[in-house]
């Protein structure tokens, strides 16, 4: 994976938490933060996916924009 894959990746898991706040902070007070970002990942698969898919093309435009 690269740098700019991870980074993609962390950044929708950052937004599915904004978005499912609530569900994150009962998940994490039971299993703790990894394993209430799996649980969201898997839980909104398809959210993540278009988010990640986002943010690779914006990343993608910045890149060819330079």
């Amino acid at each position: 994976m690269s740098i700019a894959e991870g980074r993609s990746r962390l950044e929708a898991e950052r937004a599915l938490v904004k978005a499912y706040r609530q569900d994150y902070e009962r998940l994490s007070s039971r299993r703790g933060h990894v394993e209430a970002v799996r649980s969201l990942v898997k839980a909104h698969k398809r959210r993540y996916d278009t988010i990640v898919r986002e943010i690779r093309e914006r990343e993608r435009n910045a890149i060819q924009a330079a």
